[in-house]
């Protein structure tokens, strides 16, 4: 017996009715593995469905098998999310060189205040120790 190199299974197209209905029987709380034996189906393509049922719901059990497309408007999300992750991250980054600015800012003006201290009359300087 000889091994068939490169065949794959043809995957099988299934309609939106038909990944509807197994989510909402499953969702309904029907056995997964009922479900799977009488529609002949594997788990994980159940389990699939019932994840992109979720986040998008009915919808995107009409995708076509292989490779996810995004569409123009899922881009477009998609892009706005990142910048306003980016902008946040920004914003965070401001905040805390803002704090770091003001600390060294009252530091400088606390060290500059007892310099001032220091050197007016009958303070006390800051010289060597006379040896005697």
């Amino acid at each position: 017996m000889e091994k068939k190199r490169g065949s794959r299974r043809k995957q099988r197209v299934y309609s939106a009715e038909f990944k509807l209905d197994a989510v909402l029987r499953m969702e309904k709380g029907e056995c997964v593995a009922a479900i799977c034996r009488q529609l002949g189906i594997r788990r994980w393509v159940l389990y699939r469905w019932r994840s992109a049922y979720r986040e998008h719901g009915p919808a995107a059990l009409n995708r076509k098998p292989g490779r996810a497309r995004q569409t123009a408007v899922e881009a477009q999300q998609n892009r706005d999310r990142e910048v306003a992750r980016q902008i946040a991250e920004l914003e965070r980054k401001v905040g805390r060189q803002t704090l770091q600015i003001d600390f060294l800012q009252r530091a400088f003006k606390r060290v500059g205040e007892l310099r001032q201290k220091s050197n007016e009359a009958g303070g006390m300087a800051s010289t060597e120790r006379s040896s005697e």
